[in-house]
Order: structure tokens, then C-alpha cells, then sequence
């Protein structure tokens, strides 16, 4: 129990963090539009795949394990970690939490138990 609140705590801190780092207007150099650019890379890991939520190529958020699962359990393929990633950035463009919840691992089918 105290290892899923440590991963919750974790996970929340990251995410605050990244959005902060977004939000508050840092200098950051901006794509071709104008914008800032945000995107995914995946990692392999000792059990699996993570990924990295990056701008314009600097780290905001590290995610080595999937998110909303209890315990350390990374991602099966490149592929599921990918799309996590990547819906974590449509999140972060709408302007809404960023969180993943397991009803959108359900929905990416991101392997979990």
C-alpha cells in the first residue's frame, strides 16, 4: 500500500511539475509556428518501454512505468508507451489535467493488471 501511495505521490508531483514548467511562460524556443513543440519518445527499460513528454527536446516528463497501475510495471510495447505519451500531450494542448486514468489505458489497450 505505501509503495502505490509512493507511485501516486510521484506521478502527481511529476505531472504538477511539467505543467508549471509549461505554464509559467518560461523562454523557450519556439517551433516554425510560433508554438511550442511537444513530443513523445519512447525508452526501453529493464522490464518493457517508457517514455519521455519533451519540448522543443528538453525532458518535462519521465515516465518509466505506466501510470495509474499499482506497482513498477512498464509498458509491454514501444507501441503502447507511444500512445500514452502522446495522449498525455493531447491533454496538455486542450489544457486539461494531464493524468492517465486506466479507463484511457483501457481505451489505448495498454496491457496492465
Amino acid at each position: 500500500m505505501i509503495k502505490k501511495n509512493w507511485s501516486i505521490l510521484l506521478l502527481v508531483v511529476a505531472i504538477i511539475a511539467a505543467v508549471a514548467i509549461l505554464s509559467r511562460g518560461k523562454k523557450v524556443k519556439k517551433g516554425v509556428e510560433g508554438k511550442i513543440l511537444l513530443t513523445t519518445k519512447a525508452f526501453a527499460t529493464n522490464n518493457g518501454w517508457g517514455y519521455d513528454v519533451l519540448t522543443n527536446d528538453t525532458v518535462y516528463i519521465h515516465q518509466q512505468y505506466i501510470p495509474a497501475v499499482e506497482g513498477y510495471q512498464s509498458f509491454a510495447t514501444e507501441q503502447q508507451a507511444l500512445e500514452t505519451g502522446n495522449l498525455v500531450i493531447q491533454k496538455l494542448k486542450r489544457n486539461t489535467s494531464p493524468t492517465i486514468t486506466l479507463q484511457d489505458l483501457d481505451s489505448l489497450k495498454v496491457q496492465h493488471h
